[in-house]
Parts: structure tokens; sequence; C-alpha cells
């Protein structure tokens, strides 16, 4: 068997398998539900200069939102704010006005 043979018979599934694990990370952040308190909110963290948010639910779990696709900025959300976010919504509530958080 051909060498070439061999090598594409390898690199097909190892691509394709990193292709739908790049395109559910990048989906992950639309999946995220929290509706609490906003305990920490960082910006420009040590992890590629992603924002880092921390929410504490009700139940008194805490939550974190730390992806590349957040968009929300410190005039829009501060510690202490009421934070909402349901499932596939690229918009949250905070302090029950809806601001687009995701892009």
């Amino acid at each position: 068997m051909p060498k070439f043979l061999k090598f594409l018979l390898l690199a097909i599934p190892v691509l394709s398998f990193g292709v739908f694990l790049s395109f559910q990370e990048r989906h992950s952040v639309l999946d995220f539900v929290a509706e609490g308190t906003v305990v920490t909110a960082k910006w420009n963290t040590k992890n590629h200069q992603m924002s880092l948010f921390e929410i504490k639910t009700v139940k008194g779990s805490i939550k974190t939102l730390h992806h590349s696709r957040v968009t929300l900025t410190p005039e829009q959300i501060k510690v202490g704010d009421h934070f909402s976010k349901q499932a596939s919504s690229t918009n949250c509530f905070i302090n029950e006005m809806k601001v687009e958080c995701i892009k």
C-alpha cells in the first residue's frame, strides 16, 4: 500500500474529528445557562485576554462564563448585578435589561 494512501487513511478521520471538536467548542457558549448574581467580573485575563465571569446561582453553585465570543464590557456588567442567560441565545439579561453578550 502506498505511503500516501496510508497517510490519507489516517489523516481523514483525525482531521474530521478535529473539525467536529472545533465546531462543538465554538457553539458551547450558546449552551451556557445561568441565572443569579455576578460574583466575579474580570477582563483581559491571562488566558488569551478573554473575559471571565462567575455567576452564583440561587442554589449556591458557581457557573463560569469564560469564552472568546463573550462581548460584555465593564460598562454593561459589574459584580453584584443580576445575570440571566438561556440556552441557544446570544442575548442575556443584566438587571432585567436585554444585552447582546455573545457574538
